[in-house]
C-alpha cells in the first residue's frame, strides 16, 4: 500500500496494486463477518425472514458478498446485520 500511495503516476503496477489491496480489505472484512455469525449465530439475516444465515460451506459466499456490497456501497439489503455488533462493523 505504501508503493501505491508513494507513486506520483499511475502504472500498471500501481492499479495492481490498488485492485489487490481493495480485494485484500474485502476478504479481510468476509472472515471478520464470518467471525461475528460464528460467535453470536444469527446476527445476519437474508432478506427473507424465515431464512437465517448459517455460514457453512457455501454460504461463507453470503459474507464475501456482504463484505463487497457494504465496501462498494450499494447496500441491497438483501442482507441484513441484525445484532449490535454485527451492525457496528457494517457501518466501518
Amino acid at each position: 500500500m505504501r508503493l501505491v500511495f508513494a507513486s506520483k503516476h499511475a502504472d500498471m503496477d500501481t492499479i495492481a496494486g490498488s485492485l489487490c489491496a481493495y480485494m485484500l480489505l474485502g476478504y479481510l472484512w468476509a472472515v471478520l463477518y464470518s467471525m461475528i455469525e460464528a460467535v453470536q449465530p444469527g446476527a445476519f439475516r437474508l432478506l427473507d425472514e424465515s431464512e437465517r444465515m448459517v455460514f457453512e460451506g457455501e454460504s461463507s459466499i453470503v459474507s464475501i458478498y456482504f463484505s463487497f456490497v457494504t465496501l462498494t456501497t450499494p447496500g441491497y439489503g438483501d442482507v441484513t446485520p441484525v445484532t449490535p455488533i454485527a451492525r457496528t462493523s457494517g457501518d466501518a
